[in-house]
């Protein structure tokens, strides 16, 4: 799954850097695969668990998070 990480501030407060975002997203146990940038937005490509149907939304990030 790909989020924007401009996307995801909606819902909750995140670090402006997108390398402490990766961190953070990993120290949660969701695997970032990938991270780009294109124009100042960064893009996050998340491997997600199937038995995890909550993080396949902004919401369900948000609150994991």
């Amino acid at each position: 799954m790909k989020i924007a990480t401009d996307t995801l501030r909606r819902f909750v407060a995140i670090p402006e850097d997108p390398h402490e975002v990766r961190e953070l997203l990993d120290d949660l146990g969701l695997e970032v695969k990938r991270a780009q940038t294109d124009n100042g937005i960064c893009a996050l490509t998340l491997e997600l668990l199937a038995n995890r149907g909550d993080h396949h939304c902004y919401v369900g990030l948000a609150r994991e998070i």
